[in-house]
């Protein structure tokens, strides 16, 4: 059986399509032009990964602010978010399975938050716990589905929308296995 190699999302490559799609359109582009500038787009690099786990913990951290978690319960969520990126790393880099990646990352980030939680060290540690585990929405497949939806394409849209709603099973699975280590009940 043939295997297809999992690719994560370039952001900077999809940010590109779409500036050179608008450029094709507005300059009038040729199709040289257009494959001369997509064949740049292919040779970005991708991020450190010291980079993108740094992002992941700042991103994280600034939600929790967002929502109104002081810096404690920010902190929490930065050290969690950091964590389960790093371990979703280690696990795809094993070749496992995206879904068994996306519950230990889970379980990782919100076993640091539960923490915060069972002990009250923050002054909103629920916000922590909800906040830490962001960086793994599929947002990317959530917005395609509703696009391909919008478009007529059902079949696909329903593809992804159940592949997309598997994902947010894998995050609800190991964040509650996480909260019942800790017999965490108090949710506001």
């Amino acid at each position: 059986h043939k295997r297809l190699p999992s690719h994560g999302v370039h952001f900077g490559v999809l940010n590109g399509i779409s500036l050179l799609s608008w450029q094709a359109v507005s300059d009038n582009l040729s199709y040289e032009e257009i494959v001369k500038e997509f064949e740049e787009i292919k040779t970005l690099s991708h991020h450190r990964r010291l980079q993108i786990l740094l992002g992941v913990g700042v991103a994280c951290a600034s939600l929790c602010i967002l929502a109104k978690g002081n810096f404690i319960d920010a902190s929490f969520a930065f050290v969690g978010s950091i964590l389960g990126m790093f371990v979703r790393q280690e696990i795809a880099k094993k070749k496992f399975n995206v879904m068994i990646a996306i519950i230990g990352a889970a379980f990782v980030t919100s076993f640091i938050a539960s923490i915060n939680v069972f002990y009250g060290i923050g002054l909103l540690p629920e916000k922590a716990l909800a906040t830490s585990v962001l960086y793994l929405v599929p947002g990317v497949q959530l917005v395609n589905a509703v696009i391909d939806l919008i478009e007529g394409y059902v079949a696909t849209a329903i593809a992804r929308g159940f592949y997309a709603g598997f994902l947010l099973l894998c995050i609800a699975l190991g964040m509650a296995v996480s909260i019942l280590i800790f017999g965490i009940s108090n949710f506001y």
